[in-house]
């Protein structure tokens, strides 16, 4: 059975493929506006996590970023992090570490569309608080 990915997940990969292929119509996002996105989410917590702002749902870790470096690390599960992750790709990857095996991932946030961080940073916490 082939099934597609957006039957799996309802994520709209045209929109994902769109940010990650077209860059010249790529909208930056700054950390700040990061913060204030998954700050909108109903329940959502803020701590410091190492170098990083560490945000929650449920007690559990759903993003980490970074102002200094300017990352959003996303704690996906593998299917999740297959579906965003093309191959290749300097915007949004697999964190280089045994989280990124697990499906931790990585978006380059100087290089990343708003609209692609917003759909991450909403399927991260609809994982966390689901789990």
């Amino acid at each position: 059975m082939n099934v597609s990915k957006n039957e799996l997940t309802g994520i709209d990969q045209t929109d994902i493929n769109n940010a990650i292929h077209h860059r010249k119509y790529i909208f930056m996002i700054t950390p700040g506006e990061v913060k204030g996105i998954a700050l909108t989410f109903e329940n959502t917590g803020e701590k410091p996590h190492f170098n990083r702002r560490a945000f929650t749902v449920n007690g559990k870790i759903f993003a980490t970023l970074s102002f200094e470096d300017e990352t959003l690390n996303l704690m996906f599960d593998q299917q999740t992090q297959f579906i965003f992750c093309p191959p290749g790709s300097d915007i949004i990857y697999p964190v280089p570490n045994k989280w990124g095996l697990k499906g931790a991932t990585t978006i380059n946030l100087k290089k990343a569309e708003k609209k692609l961080v917003k759909k991450a940073l909403e399927e991260a916490y609809r994982l966390r608080k689901n789990k």
